[in-house]
């Protein structure tokens, strides 16, 4: 059988992708083994990096979704509010007030391995689900090709988005290692310190709506647009928090069955969120602490084969620097651990696109494009995930206009 479409990865961008396919195109996905198993940043074993499985990273994400335009990103508000509309009925961005500095954080994930199962039940003869490991892209005339471990499969088009990680090595046995890079981009989270409301009485109100399908909450950024800060109430000292960072403590989440139980069923952002906040502790504690989600271009030297990520510690530090120097609160009481930080779940930048464009892949009407943050140079300071999505599914629709 040949396919309209088939699709490489079943996480986030995947998903975006076939959502933006025409409704009667048989579509098959190739979505990996069923029962995946998680890989972790090297020295940070509680830190996730890929997911070899069906839902990829999808089955990590927490949950935010900026508001704001991009220049990294090219879609329109409209854009965003079309996208989300598939998930979350009753958003709406209209009336928001400075939206540019927003976050969406939904009471639901989306959980693509929940998805894919739906839509097989309720499209059986035009969606079909391989969970097997693509190996190789080969290019045809009308007819492309995909191989796994166990079979051939041939398509009109390949949309690749396998994830940062593992884009490489099919590409790499697919063109060859030229279009691989030796390093990869991330976001890495730093506790920065403490501030008083008494010295930042500019501080904005945390929430600015509450509906259905979850909360709108403010972040802060630099005059650079390089890093992205949070704050949150100060409940412990400098020798806990810091410590906690170390631990994952104070950014990741605990793993008690009761928490395990409302992972089920909520976003760990907005568990977290409302944990810190919705009890009230933001409007009682005047002390708060300030965290910066920070840009780093070739955070990690990068190994295809084994998927090893290195530090590149003096790229990391001059931006953990550079981002304690810009932070935008008065009085900061800087943390004593000035080059702790935590990987960002966000990694980018593994493939060279211009590469694959001199091989005839992700140019113009190419029946192969690869797609999500493996091909993007720069992600912006922000959350990436639901970004990445929305231009896979306008890079899919204005495939088929």
């Amino acid at each position: 059988m040949e396919y309209d479409d088939i699709i490489i990865g079943s996480g986030l961008v995947a998903l975006g992708a076939y959502l933006g396919l025409p409704k009667g195109n048989n579509v098959l996905v190739i979505a990996d083994q069923a029962k995946g198993d998680w890989l972790q940043y090297d020295h940070f074993n509680s830190v996730p990096k890929a997911f070899e499985g069906m839902g990829g990273l999808g089955n990590a994400w927490h949950g935010v979704i900026p508001l704001n335009t991009s220049q990294y990103f090219d879609y329109s508000q409209q854009d965003l509010q079309d996208f989300l509309a598939m998930f979350y009925t009753d958003f709406r961005i209209e009336g928001l007030s400075g939206y540019k500095d927003l976050f969406f954080v939904p009471w639901f994930p989306i959980r693509p391995t929940n998805f894919w199962r739906k839509e097989l039940e309720s499209k059986p003869s035009k969606l079909f689900i391989a969970n097997e490991k693509a190996e190789r892209i080969d290019r045809g005339g009308t007819s492309q090709s995909v191989t796994t471990g166990q079979n051939t499969y041939r398509g009109k088009r390949i949309w690749s988005a396998t994830g940062t990680l593992h884009s490489p090595k099919i590409l790499a046995s697919s063109i060859g290692v030229k279009c691989v890079r030796d390093f990869v981009s991330d976001h890495v989270i730093s506790y920065l310190g403490q501030i008083t409301v008494e010295d930042n009485p500019d501080l904005k109100g945390k929430f600015h709506l509450i509906n259905k399908s979850g909360l709108i909450t403010q972040f802060y950024a630099d005059r650079a647009s390089t890093a992205l800060y949070s704050v949150r109430p100060a409940m412990f000292d400098f020798r806990e928090l810091d410590y906690g960072l170390m631990q994952r403590a104070a950014f990741g989440l605990p793993t008690g069955g009761l928490i395990k139980k409302l992972l089920k069923r909520v976003s760990p952002g907005m568990l977290v969120e409302a944990v810190y906040n919705k009890t009230g502790l933001m409007d009682r504690s005047d002390l708060k602490s300030v965290y910066a989600q920070i840009d780093v271009k070739d955070a990690y030297r990068f190994n295809h084969e084994s998927l090893v990520l290195e530090p590149n510690s003096e790229n990391i530090n001059a931006r953990l620097k550079e981002t304690r120097d810009g932070v935008p609160f008065h009085n900061v009481l800087h943390s004593k651990v000035r080059n702790n930080f935590l990987p960002g779940i966000h990694i980018h930048h593994s493939v060279d696109e211009s590469e694959l464009r001199l091989e005839g892949i992700n140019c113009g009407d190419s029946p192969i494009q690869v797609l999500g943050p493996s091909i993007m140079d720069d992600i912006g300071n922000e959350h990436h995930s639901v970004r990445c999505m929305i231009l896979a599914h306008k890079k899919v629709r204005e495939a088929y206009s």
